[in-house]
């Protein structure tokens, strides 16, 4: 389970390993997303977006902070996102039901 995330109190919340953990863990994610297909599914199936939305992962809070991890993982969450779209439109429904662009306008 992923704790609550707070991006605007980030340094408060967490040091500046555990935001480095977090983006190591979501590279790894997102490398597998980006070169397994099937991976991509169970990601997707798994709730694996809902859980970028919750997290709020991609929301101007998080892309805000000034740090290398915090930067890291907004890249990752976004690189996930878009190969999914390009994986297949059975993704698009749900990739627009999260609205996770609406936080990135």
């Amino acid at each position: 389970v992923m704790p609550s995330l707070n991006p605007c109190r980030w340094q408060e919340a967490r040091d500046e390993a555990w935001w480095c953990t977090l983006s190591s863990c979501m590279q790894l994610i997102s490398s597998l997303v980006l070169h397994h297909h099937v991976l991509a599914h169970e990601f997707v199936q798994e709730n694996g977006l809902q859980l970028l939305a919750a997290k709020k992962l991609l929301s101007p809070e998080m892309v805000s902070v000034d740090s290398k991890s915090t930067h890291q993982i907004v890249i990752d969450s976004l690189l996930i996102v878009s190969q999914l779209s390009r994986t297949s439109k059975d993704y698009y429904p749900l990739l627009e039901q999260l609205k996770i662009c609406g936080d990135l306008r």
